[in-house]
């Protein structure tokens, strides 16, 4: 249930304190396990350090997981430094590989290093993979989980593995046919697959004008071109043209605020440099 207004957003904040002081853990846990995800992590951001630990630990863990992901890095670290091992582990575990990459790049290589080994082999080697991606490339920032699909599928042999993956919400709305090679080859929207017939195959219905990046491409190509072709996700490829992953609209959101925020920065710090000059010049 979204927060709504910041006057709403405040008095959360209020019965929150005051149940606090209370001591009346069970009703935060009714209460904030009852909001967005995004709402509880900016809620959380108006606590003390302390209080945010106690609130993080009174999330169910689908919604802790939900909230990690959307605070910013400096809370995430303190949430990290407050947790036992095991806990750390717990919710790196499960984290969207992207997201946890972005995190790694804004730590210390030291702490990342420790972080690592905290991973279940299989995520480690995924983590290290993404990590070996040059910064601000689309193989850094890229998904390595996606909807693959193959040539012959039927439309219910490719609903059946759509329902057997049970992907993310915003990596559901478009599968990609590759070879047994995993060359991409094609893409297929739901939408595509609840219109067309039960027997079709994905040769009949995808689409073959692909529009794809390569892991190597900076991210504000990869930002733009989702931007220009107004499509959920982008399929990134490598220089074989084997599907290596996805990156979807949120991440290019992100990246194109990042990229104004750095502009204004920069725009500020020239606008400076000509005052002082001015005024010397005077």
């Amino acid at each position: 249930m979204p927060a709504g207004t910041i006057n709403e957003m405040e008095e959360l904040q209020q019965k929150i304190n005051e149940l606090l002081e209370q001591k009346k853990f069970f009703e935060i846990k009714e209460l904030i396990n009852d909001l967005h995800p995004a709402d509880v992590a900016e809620l959380m951001t108006f606590f003390d350090r302390d209080d945010q630990v106690v609130l993080f630990r009174l999330l169910k863990k689908d919604m802790a997981i939900g909230v990690f992901e959307q605070l910013d890095f400096e809370h995430q670290e303190n949430l990290l430094n407050s947790f036992t091992d095991d806990k750390v582990s717990e919710i790196l575990n499960v984290m969207s590989p992207d997201d946890r990459t972005e995190l790694f790049d804004e730590l210390p290589a030291k702490v990342v290093k420790k972080l690592l080994f905290l991973l279940n082999p299989d995520q480690r080697k995924m983590a290290s993979i993404l990590l070996g991606y040059r910064e601000n490339s689309a193989g850094r920032i890229m998904n390595p989980g996606y909807i693959d699909l193959k040539e012959h599928y039927t439309v219910d042999q490719a609903l059946d593995r759509i329902r057997k993956l049970s992907p993310p919400e915003d990596m559901i709305y478009t599968a990609y046919v590759t070879d047994y090679q995993r060359h991409l080859i094609g893409t297929v929207t739901l939408r595509d697959l609840v219109l067309s017939s039960p027997e079709k195959t994905m040769k009949n219905i995808m689409n073959t004008d692909i529009i794809f990046v390569t892991t190597d491409d900076d991210q504000e190509l990869v930002a733009r071109t989702i931007q220009k072709y107004d499509v959920l996700s982008l399929p990134v490829v490598d220089h074989e043209q084997r599907l290596v992953g996805v990156v979807t609209v949120d991440d290019a959101i992100d990246i194109i605020e990042e990229e104004a925020t750095e502009d204004i920065h920069r725009l500020a710090a020239i606008q400076t440099t000509e005052d002082e000059y001015l005024h010397n010049s005077l």
